[in-house]
């Protein structure tokens, strides 16, 4: 998570998707902004995705 400076007019909070993937993670967020008196939240929910194992390494079709 990133926040623009506090001397910045409406205070946002870019919030990737990384820190999405659990109740926790996204209490955390929500507090963040709270503590942070953010106006608005950017959620990143989609990305590039690649699955890579030992033997492959591939590309998911992207959505």
């Amino acid at each position: 998570m990133s926040h623009s400076g506090e001397d910045s007019p409406g205070l946002g909070i870019w919030v990737v998707r990384d820190d999405l993937n659990s109740k926790e993670k996204i209490k955390e967020v929500r507090e963040l902004a709270q503590e942070t008196g953010a106006s608005r939240l950017y959620l990143q929910v989609v990305g590039k995705v690649t699955r890579c194992t030992a033997q492959t390494c591939c590309r998911v079709p992207r959505f």
